[in-house]
Parts: structure tokens; sequence; C-alpha cells
């Protein structure tokens, strides 16, 4: 019972911080998120819309994870060889019958996932960064 109660506080505390602080830009399609400075995860989706809609959800996810963790700021340049890692990721396409494909592949350190539709309307792909020290024993 103390372990659930710490838990409804942290995730409380959480819901609040991102409600004051959450905003995507206008044409915003994504999100890269770092924790002590190295870049743990980016997002994507084929929209500002998508993006827009499931960013908070992320965000919360993210920060329920990663709570005791002090606050340190990434550099432009983390973040930008880590985008750079992921771009030179090869994946491969995987057809399903419902007419989505879904994507998997992996470079260096770096994971990558994700799903889009025959028509393009549907994107979303996460890129993992396994040598983050947050997942070291995950």
């Amino acid at each position: 019972m103390t372990e659930d109660r710490r838990s409804n506080d942290t995730q409380r505390r959480i819901d609040e911080a991102v409600t004051r602080t959450h905003a995507t830009t206008e044409d915003q399609i994504g999100i890269v998120a770092t924790v002590g400075g190295e870049p743990l995860v980016m997002e994507i989706f084929g929209s500002p819309d998508l993006a827009e809609a499931h960013t908070p959800d992320m965000i919360r996810a993210i920060a329920f994870d990663v709570d005791g963790y002090d606050p340190f700021p990434s550099t432009p340049e983390q973040i930008l060889n880590f985008l750079d890692i992921v771009r030179d990721v090869t994946f491969q396409r995987t057809p399903r019958e419902s007419g989505t494909t879904s994507i998997s592949g992996s470079h260096q350190h770096i994971d990558l996932r994700g799903i889009w539709s025959k028509d393009r309307q549907y994107i979303h792909a996460i890129a993992l960064n396994r040598a983050h020290p947050v997942l070291q024993g995950a």
C-alpha cells in the first residue's frame, strides 16, 4: 500500500507538471526526451495533430520511469548526434494484412520501431537509445 501511495503521489505530481509545462509548436511532429543530459528516446508522428495528441502521454510515461533523476539539460549537439545515428538506421519493412507496414531496425546502440498506414495517413516511430544509463540492467 505504501508503494501504491508513493506511485500515486508521483503520478499526480508528474501529471501536474506536464499540464503546466507541455506545449507543442504549430508544426511539431515529435520529441526527443533526454535524461541526465543524454537522449533516451525519440518519438515522431506523421502529423502535428497526432504529435499534439500523444506527446503529453509519452512525457508522463517517461517522467514516471525516470522520477528521481536530477534534471540536467542536454545540448543541441547531443541531440543532433543522436538524430544522426537514428537517421542511419537501416530498417526492415513488414507489410501487415491491415494495410499497415511495421518497420524495425537498429544501428550502433539505437533500436527503431514504427508503423505506418498504406495511405501514409498514420505514421509513428520510436527510436530508443539502448546505451542510456537509465536502461542499464533493464
